[in-house]
């Protein structure tokens, strides 16, 4: 049985709406010698979490079957409490989890509302059953991450699972030390993106981005703790200027970038873009000369506030 080391464990969440790069950002961040990342540590997608027999199709980014992985085998094995190993998928570190979906929505989604989403937060933690859930989810990923950190004899453990309500529940956790980093890309973007890929509509990508961003902020204001905000266009523009930003701001030295850095040997859980990761980054897709005015004048209306104050040009 590992002991749980009592040092708090440093963790850089990196929270963002989809297709604004954070496994890009992590496996970047995580090519330094000091900080060490599973990518969505709370194990990405919900679909293999439902069936054991699918979970065997979750490829890890090394090209294995998670199940079957050396990396992850080695850290479920220094996760073991009193001999018993929790083997992937089910490492037991997502909050509130639960095969009710309903349920699960009910106690890990945005409210949109501080208030009520401040009212959740205490009545989950009085709640006996729900209480008693949170602390071993707490244990299981103190255990997690301590388990990575020595594996690759690192310091810094980076969590892109994206979600700002696991931000604040993995901040509330004895055993960490968390650093949000706030990731956005321009809500346009992000927009023609959904439109491209989900076949989703501009306005609802929009909207459900403007949402992201709203609680994103309220949660670290709740935290009251330090963060940094990321452009997802700046990532791409100036890596080694952001890269740098964020280790200081993660307590790692500088560590210079380029096309031909070292990587490590990845163990990334998350999106197909984990199996695709290289050093040349592409600028990120144009979008000016895709959407309609109708389509414009929508995110003004919607979030050319929220877009503004992030510092993007209307």
């Amino acid at each position: 049985m590992e002991r749980i080391n009592r040092v708090k464990v440093k963790v850089g969440y990196i929270m963002s709406s989809a297709y604004s790069g954070s496994t890009l950002l992590a496996m970047m961040l995580g090519a330094h010698s000091q900080i060490a990342t599973t990518g969505e540590a709370h194990g990405g997608s919900d679909w293999w979490l439902f069936n054991a027999d699918r979970a065997r199709e979750y490829i890890c980014s090394c090209g294995t079957p998670v199940v079957d992985c050396a990396w992850w085998q080695a850290l479920s094995k220094r996760m073991a409490v009193d001999g018993e190993e929790k083997a992937f998928p089910d490492l037991g570190v997502r909050y509130y989890w639960t095969r009710n979906q309903m349920m699960y929505r009910v106690m890990n989604a945005s409210l949109r509302s501080d208030v009520a989403e401040r009212i959740r937060h205490a009545a989950l933690r009085i709640f006996p059953p729900t209480a008693n859930m949170l602390n071993r989810v707490h244990e299981q990923n103190v255990r997690m991450m301590q388990a990575a950190l020595a594996i690759e004899n690192a310091s810094v453990f980076v969590d892109s699972s994206k979600a700002p309500i696991r931000c604040e529940n993995l901040n509330s956790a004895n055993g960490l030390e968390v650093r949000p980093i706030l990731l956005v890309r321009d809500g346009r973007a992000v927009g023609w993106s959904n439109v491209k890929r989900n076949k989703q509509s501009f306005e609802n990508a929009v909207l459900s981005w403007t949402r992201f961003v709203a609680t994103a902020i309220r949660v670290t204001q709740r935290m009251n703790i330090p963060f940094e905000i990321v452009k997802y266009e700046d990532l791409c523009a100036s890596p080694a200027v952001t890269l740098n930003r964020l280790f200081g701001f993660l307590g790692v030295e500088p560590q210079e970038w380029s096309d031909d850095i070292a990587l490590p040997a990845y163990h990334v859980l998350g999106n197909d873009s984990r199996m695709r990761f290289s050093t040349k980054l592409k600028q990120p897709d144009t979008w000016e000369d895709k959407l309609s005015q109708s389509q414009r004048d929508y995110f003004q209306k919607t979030a050319g506030s929220v877009a503004t104050w992030l510092g993007y040009d209307l």
